[in-house]
């Protein structure tokens, strides 16, 4: 569809307007942000390495991801492990039918941060020690 937005600032208050939207026209008052993370951005080139491993999520999705190796990411919800097939090239994924995601590791001194963008189920990010 052909939606477009712009972002205002009235009196402090920061909004979203959606035009041209069936499913999200209207405007939005920004009640919150994420906690802002002191982290470095770490280089794509290494990403296929850093994102094997257990992340826990800390804004934008509930459950925990695994992603393993050989291109397979395992999802738990409650007590359920459900299987997806997951590629990645530089900072670009193709996650369950999900082929346009993007991504981005970075670091600080405990932890990894792995942010998803561009997907239905799994964007939001999430974090793993190191």
């Amino acid at each position: 569809d052909n939606a477009s937005f712009k972002l205002l600032s009235e009196n402090g208050v920061a909004y979203l307007e959606i035009y041209n939207s069936s499913d999200f026209s209207g405007r939005y008052k920004l009640l919150s942000q994420p906690k802002k993370i002191n982290a470095t951005i770490l280089p794509k080139e290494n990403y296929s390495t850093l994102i094997v491993g257990k992340w826990t999520p800390l804004n934008g999705n509930e459950y925990p991801l695994e992603f393993t190796k050989f291109g397979t990411v395992i999802r738990t919800r409650s007590t359920i492990d459900i299987r997806y097939d997951y590629s990645l090239k530089g900072d670009s994924m193709a996650i369950q039918y999900d082929k346009n995601a993007r991504i981005v590791i970075s670091e600080d001194a405990n932890y990894y941060y792995l942010e998803i963008y561009n997907t239905t189920d799994f964007s939001g990010r999430y974090r793993k020690k190191k």
